[in-house]
């Protein structure tokens, strides 16, 4: 078996898989031994299948279980299947359950398992019903796999993208800049004053820019998000500037309650800047 392990996509590898098929072909007269082939095709499973009775609860476990999540199957057979996921996870699978069942057999979920080690892995599981003549459930099989390091990758370009959206901009010593570009909902408003702040604090500024010339949706949110923005900054210490302004936003402003007659603007980002840069040399 060992010369097959490297090459499980060879034409070797595929030969010796199917002399074993027929090996189990051949223990039945008739037709192929069903349980056997079951097994056989779950144990050269790179993935986890699993049977769950109707009421969630393990019937049968492929081995891959114990290289992928350190289980036994004896360990797993018979204990529900929410004994081994978080409490969010159980929540979400119970709610998408109650969704699909009634009128779908075949459905996908992707949340996370507790690998025996303590740690939780993320799993993509498909799942096919099995039903009785009156529609009702009998049991469920169940294919996982493990993706976790794509899950990884995802969070990762997710949090990348966050920080490109409102990044951080170091002038010169004690000067910052922040871009404001596109449209900011309550979520991206919120990252936005939360890295603004930390960036002031760590970075020490004095001064904050906050360049609003590619931005162009004046929504009551978003400026009263800069408000307080504005007034946060301040109680840290840091004076904050507004730049590029359009004749647009600025029509917007005056029209909206938001009350920004104590910050100094500027016309164009090099304006605040040479502005800045000339106060910290008369100081």
């Amino acid at each position: 078996m060992r010369k097959y392990e490297k090459g499980r996509h060879s034409l070797s590898y595929i030969c010796y898989n199917y002399k074993k098929m027929k090996q189990i072909r051949g223990s039945s007269k008739s037709m192929v031994n069903k349980q056997e082939l079951f097994s056989f095709i779950s144990e050269k499973s790179q993935n986890i299948i699993s049977i769950l009775s109707a009421d969630g609860v393990f019937t049968y476990i492929s081995p891959t279980v114990e290289a992928l999540l350190g289980y036994s199957p004896h360990e797993v057979i018979g204990k529900p299947a929410a004994s081994f996921n978080p409490p969010d996870t159980n929540r979400e699978w119970q709610d998408y359950r109650n969704s699909l069942f009634i009128d779908k057999n075949t459905f996908r979920f992707i949340g996370r398992v507790r690998h025996k080690n303590g740690d939780y892995r993320w799993y993509e599981t498909t799942t096919e019903i099995i039903r009785d003549p009156s529609g009702n459930i009998i049991q469920t099989i169940n294919v996982g796999r493990d993706i976790t390091d794509r899950k990884q990758a995802e969070e990762e370009l997710a949090s990348l993208v966050k920080e490109l959206s409102s990044p951080v901009i170091p002038v010169i010593d004690g000067i910052l800049v922040i871009p404001l570009i596109g449209k900011f909902n309550r979520e991206r408003m919120s990252d936005l004053i939360h890295t603004a702040l930390t960036h002031v604090s760590n970075g020490k500024a004095d001064t904050l820019l906050l360049d609003v010339t590619g931005y162009t949706h004046a929504d009551d949110l978003s400026l009263a998000g800069i408000q307080q923005l504005i007034t946060a900054v301040h109680l840290m210490g840091t004076e904050c500037f507004i730049v590029g302004i359009s004749p647009d936003l600025a029509i917007g402003l005056t029209r909206s309650q938001i009350n920004l007659s104590g910050v100094r603007t500027f016309s164009t980002l090099q304006k605040g800047v040479e502005f800045c840069i000339q106060r910290k040399r008369e100081r």
